[in-house]
């Protein structure tokens, strides 16, 4: 299987936003295997504040929420204050899932 340069520079430029900014506005722009990214670099982000990642319904579900969960549970140094997940497919396994990461002291959401 070839390796698509498209989907790699927009995963590396996705990578290096959220690494790098204070805010990054994803809503709507997000494909499927995109999340995973996302949820890497939100594992390591120390200065990212803000992160829209609403109208992403059909990239976004309960298993990316558990991805995204997952990081912000183990970054103790984030400095995310807000998430934005509107229109998204999220069920009652990934409201559980959110829940139990804003509930952990690592999770600095407002």
């Amino acid at each position: 299987m070839e390796a698509d340069p498209e989907k790699w520079r927009r995963q590396k430029k996705i990578e290096e936003f959220i690494l790098t900014k204070e805010r990054v506005n994803l809503r709507g722009k997000l494909r499927d295997d995109d999340i995973s990214v996302v949820a890497s670099a939100l594992a390591r982000s120390t200065t990212l504040k803000v992160l829209n990642l609403g109208g992403n319904g059909g990239s976004i579900g309960d298993a990316e929420i558990k991805l995204i969960a997952d990081a912000l549970l183990s970054n103790p140094n984030s400095a995310l204050q807000e998430l934005n997940l509107k229109f998204n497919n999220i069920g009652d396994d990934g409201a559980k899932y959110l829940a139990e990461a804003l509930c952990h002291s690592n999770c600095k959401l407002l």
